[in-house]
């Protein structure tokens, strides 16, 4: 069973870690954000409106020389017509947590908290060692990630500004000034079987960044590759990963990315994927981060900051095969100051069913305010 407190005591514990961490620590700065969302997702039935308010904290500062030590809490209200949809964020890969439920639900009310953040990284020369709860990504693809299995994102996610916490120990060594060994144990709630170890490399050599991969988790294997580079005026990343599940079949999923910048502030990408992943697959889609249920997929993105406080954001994301399926997304930002910003964003299925069809149609709104 997972180590747990109370929600009482939840956020008692945390600001006791802030204080704590405050009154040791020199060189302290913070920062952090209050954000609303206003989301209509009409299903099938009945239109749903979801009203979310979220508040971060992060303090950040030095217990000793050549230590960075970073705390971060929130705290999320959610309101959604009639019964609450809200899923919490699984805890594999949390040894022990606060209570994630502040408040219960009571016709479609919650108050969540999540303490993200609470590690201290050292440096020794070459070495650069963490310990506590901070994020573990691989591989840069931005619309299919391969090798990104530990609480990614699904592609319909709205706030994916911080990824999720993790609790990890890992060790960087650099090699060089062009090559990196990087190991790390993620500690999950079951201890041997929650977890994930991983042996990652990297290497730039003529212009091309590789990263290569080796991770056990949730009792499977994941070897990755992963490439960036470039080609005259283009940016080229690419990256392949093999899952070896030991209770179902296994699985290669790839994908290939272009970008490119246009005068006039204009950006655009590309990508390209393939999966073998069947859909009878359950640890793929239950456990090894894999949201998409077909094999080919395209998706093209378009950016335009066409004035200094306004950007246009569009992208498509394209299934190929029997069952085609394309969804739509566009965002509208407006930087009201230096720290004040405002979202008007949408998610649209071409097609009346489809895999896409349960993220769509989706139009929401956000005001986002940083200290």
């Amino acid at each position: 069973m997972i180590p747990t407190w109370t929600t009482r005591n939840g956020p008692v514990v945390a600001l006791s870690l802030l204080f704590l961490f405050c009154a040791q620590a020199h060189a302290l700065t913070t920062q952090g954000y209050l954000k609303g969302f206003a989301v209509q997702s009409p299903p099938q039935e009945s239109p749903q409106r979801t009203t979310v308010l979220a508040g971060r904290a992060l303090l950040r500062g030095s217990l000793f020389e050549e230590t960075t030590c970073e705390v971060a809490y929130e705290l999320r209200s959610i309101k959604t017509d009639g019964i609450s949809q809200v899923e919490l964020t699984p805890l594999e890969y949390r040894f022990a947590d606060l209570n994630r439920q502040v408040v219960g639900e009571d016709q479609g009310y919650q108050v969540l908290q999540n303490l993200d953040r609470l590690y201290c990284r050292f440096e020794f020369n070459s070495i650069e060692a963490t310990l506590g709860r901070s994020p573990v990504t691989f591989g840069s693809a931005r619309y299919f990630p391969t090798m990104d299995v530990l609480l990614p994102y699904s592609y319909a996610e709205i706030d994916r500004e911080y990824r999720i916490g993790v609790d990890v120990a890992r060790l960087r060594w650099s090699i060089g000034a062009f090559s990196e060994i990087d190991v790390g144990w993620v500690i999950g709630r079951e201890v041997s079987q929650n977890g994930a170890l991983f042996a990652r490399a990297t290497s730039h050599h003529f212009g091309t960044d590789i990263e290569v991969l080796a991770m056990s988790f949730q009792k499977a294997m994941a070897y990755g590759l992963g490439i960036q580079s470039s080609l005259w005026k283009l940016g080229i990343w690419s990256e392949v990963t093999q899952v070896v599940p030991s209770a179902s079949e296994s699985y290669l999923r790839g994908t290939l990315g272009l970008s490119y910048i246009w005068p006039n502030q204009i950006t655009s990408s590309l990508e390209i994927h393939h999966s073998t992943v069947s859909t009878s697959n359950e640890f793929a889609f239950s456990k090894g981060g894999v949201f998409f249920t077909g094999m080919d997929y395209a998706a093209l993105g378009i950016g335009w900051n066409f004035s200094p406080l306004w950007n246009l954001g569009a992208s498509i994301i394209h299934r190929f095969g029997i069952e085609i399926s394309t969804l739509i997304a566009q965002t509208l930002e407006y930087n009201a100051n230096e720290n004040l910003y405002f979202d008007l964003g949408s998610f649209w299925n071409l097609e009346n069913d489809g895999e896409f069809k349960e993220a769509s149609p989706v139009i929401y709104l956000d005001a986002r305010i940083y200290f």
